[in-house]
């Protein structure tokens, strides 16, 4: 008889006697709250779109919509209404296969021959994808950033925004040629093979470009419209060509231009302000005499006549997801911060402008406060508006939850029993645009104050960071784009500075000699006597000593990259929120769509997981992929990760 080694006879009974449990994996990245889309088997109304790009119909006057953010083909019924997924599966890749099982990376046009066959411009992967006969193929070449997609017999028109370029291929062949040179080209339509007209980001202008016998320009380009604010799709009515603009999305405007005509004068046809939809109109369709308008922010699609009025929405439920109820059925919309009760049964987070909270006992997800559209209001439920709440932290008691109202520059508290917002501290400037700046003054609270420059007024820039003291007494604020960090008492709404000069820079110092460059997330030590930062802008974790103000920095040199090891010599790329456990910091990196830990005991820095790339996949350390990790927080031990873009909460095993 063959003899067992001790060894394994061993190893045998102590498995034998082990309980059979599922054993934690470091880095392990599994879904806690909230699903990639949804909406499928719905009338087109009540399903949620997001961000997408472009649309187009096929004969039968069926819609199909390159839904961006959701990484899908989605295709609305011409009889029934109902829309469905018609490729993709949610996942970010290039799989190609099954219609179903295919996999996108953020597409952002879409093109239908008279065959039924359908191209898309897969615009992160840089390529050209095909689907025919229910499968999904990829062409050879290789594109920059495709945006824009038109179809004649026998070509394909693309759009390169990243190239600066635009493409003909050949459909038989699937050989490609260079057409023209233009700065962030769009979205394209035309005339045939004898005239193009594209609508650049770059120019902020329409451009015709006239092809010879070749199919490539033939003299200059030549401008029909300049001076564009945020120039996004184009379509075309028989001779007549119509493109979309909106400062910001603020202002939504239609143009229109009858290119038989002399002179070729483009008028403006409609300005809407920004509603709960109407947000970047990011294409433009005819069907018969009857426009359609797709909004990419707005996530919704609308029917309007040859004038533009006599609107009705066709598609979207609202710009983002945004369902509560049983855990099933949660839908969430770009979430951003996150804070947990002591107890760990509830956690709270914020998205779309709102605050929910979600019982971990009773798996529901419930609304607090907020509304899609962002603005300053102080209010109860659905009538309060905030703009960008990027900071969540729990008072002492828990009942209060206090924000920064990033793009009002103010400092807020929400009460959780009945859902209302107050004003505590901050004035000047509010649904402050991009680029837009507020002022720097510490203060005390002016409530109503919208000017800059009154005597006494606390103001901040962007704030995005928010920690409490440990006597929970004070608020420590990161104020962005002021480059300092500040308390605010919580009983009077008075700041003042902790630390930063106001000008960006990486200089380690004491107070106001120190310099920050753009800090974002902010958690205080065990103990409360220090204060971590997340200084963004120079790549790097630092540290206030509270009692001293002496700024140090823990982790970092001050260049972007993704280097682990030592603490000094470690790397980071654009890191935002952070969070603690023990002797562990855990930062999120938007540059990198990464997840890294700060050891503070052995003053080394690891990577806990995240492939690099965008991305939504679950797994184990680099196996996994996030798009725009944002909120941290700690939870039963595990970190609870807001994967931003991804319209989901993940949780990650940290031991």
């Amino acid at each position: 008889m063959r003899r067992i080694p001790p060894f394994v006879f061993l190893a045998a009974v102590i498995t034998l006697l082990l309980p059979t449990a599922t054993f934690a994996l470091t880095g392990r990245v599994t879904n806690f709250l909230g699903k990639l889309y949804g909406g499928d088997g719905l009338t087109a109304t009540q399903a949620y779109l997001d961000n997408p790009g472009g649309f187009t119909a096929d004969g039968s006057g069926n819609f199909f919509i390159a839904d961006t953010f959701n990484n899908v083909v989605r295709r609305i019924d011409a009889a029934t209404d109902i829309i469905t997924t018609f490729a993709g599966s949610g996942q970010m890749g290039s799989a190609d296969g099954l219609a179903g099982k295919a996999s996108f990376r953020q597409p952002e046009d879409i093109a239908v021959a008279a065959d039924g066959t359908i191209y898309v411009a897969d615009t992160l992967n840089g390529r050209i994808r095909r689907i025919s006969n229910g499968r999904v193929t990829t062409w050879p070449q290789k594109f920059a950033k495709p945006t824009g997609l038109y179809l004649t017999e026998k070509y394909l028109y693309v759009t390169d925004e990243g190239g600066g370029r635009v493409w003909r291929i050949t459909i038989s062949s699937r050989l490609a040629r260079l057409v023209a040179r233009v700065d962030r080209p769009k979205k394209i339509t035309g005339v045939g093979d004898t005239r193009l007209y594209v609508i650049s980001h770059g120019q902020a202008r329409v451009t015709q470009i006239d092809l010879n016998a070749s199919g490539v320009q033939s003299g200059t380009q030549k401008t029909v419209k300049r001076g564009l604010s945020d120039a996004l799709g184009i379509g075309m009515y028989g001779n007549v060509l119509y493109f979309t603009v909106g400062a910001n999305g603020i202002y939504n405007e239609i143009w229109r231009l009858n290119t038989a005509e002399r002179g070729q004068v483009a008028t403006q046809i409609v300005n809407r302000l920004e509603t709960e939809w109407y947000n970047y109109a990011s294409d433009v369709l005819f069907k018969g005499d009857v426009m359609y308008l797709l909004f990419s922010k707005g996530s919704s699609l609308y029917r309007l006549d040859a004038d533009g009025q006599s609107e009705v929405r066709v598609a979207g439920k609202h710009r983002s997801g945004a369902e509560f109820g049983a855990k099933a059925d949660v839908l969430l919309g770009k979430p951003k911060a996150l804070a947990v009760t002591a107890d760990q049964k509830t956690v709270y987070l914020s998205q779309n402008h709102q605050f929910a909270a979600y019982d971990t006992t009773t798996n529901t997800l419930r609304f607090l406060a907020g509304h899609f559209n962002d603005n300053y209001v102080e209010g109860t439920g659905d009538t309060a508006r905030t703009s960008q709440p990027l900071a969540l932290v729990l008072s002492k008691n828990e009942k209060t939850l206090y924000f920064v109202d990033r793009n009002n520059n103010r400092v807020r508290a929400l009460d959780i029993g009945t859902g209302t917002t107050s004003y505590l501290t901050g004035a000047g400037k509010i649904n402050l645009a991009a680029g837009n700046t507020n002022a720097y003054r510490e203060g005390a609270p002016c409530v109503g104050e919208l000017r800059t420059t009154i005597a006494g007024c606390a103001y901040f820039d962007k704030p995005s960071g928010l920690a409490l003291s440990k006597d929970g007494t004070s608020l420590y604020v990161a104020d962005t784009g002021n480059n300092r960090i500040r308390a605010v008492t919580i009983a009077t709404g008075a700041t003042r500075r902790i630390a930063g000069s106001g000008k960006a820079g990486f200089r380690n110092a004491r107070g106001s000699a120190a310099q920050f460059s753009s800090p974002y997330g902010l958690v205080l030590s065990a103990d409360g006597k220090i204060l971590y930062v997340v200084d963004r802008g120079n790549h790097a974790i630092r540290a206030i000593t509270l009692a001293t103000g002496n700024v140090t920095t823990v982790a970092g040199t001050g260049k972007p990259g993704g280097k682990n090891g030592r603490a000094s010599q470690a790397q980071f790329h654009l890191p935002e929120y952070i969070t603690r456990a023990g002797n562990r910091l855990y930062v999120s990196e938007v540059g990198a769509n990464r997840l890294r830990i700060v050891d503070l005991r052995t003053k080394t820095v690891s990577l806990l997981a995240g492939s690099g790339k965008p991305g939504n996949t679950r797994g184990i350390g680099r196996q996994a992929s996030f798009f725009n990790p944002k909120g941290l927080a700690i939870w039963n031990g595990k970190l609870l990760v807001a994967d931003s873009t991804n319209d989901v909460l993940r949780q990650v095993e940290t031991q």
